[in-house]
């Protein structure tokens, strides 16, 4: 019987370890996909601004 709970114990152990790894895994993934998020928002601003200036060119050459 006491060989079983320590069994039992080591498994849960293990189990708490392995959580806690995932835990900063997502944690970093989030944060990961943060970052490239607001990356996104900067290109995106950033093509909107070059969409914004090939219709001023294009305006200004035809008139």
């Amino acid at each position: 019987m006491e060989t079983r709970l320590t069994r039992l114990e080591t498994l849960f152990t293990n189990m708490g370890e392995t959580i806690l790894s995932q835990n900063d895994a997502i944690a970093a993934t989030n944060a990961n996909i943060n970052a490239q998020s607001a990356t996104i928002d900067v290109l995106v601003a950033n093509i909107q601004q070059l969409t914004e200036n090939v219709a001023a060119v294009t305006q200004s050459c035809r008139g």
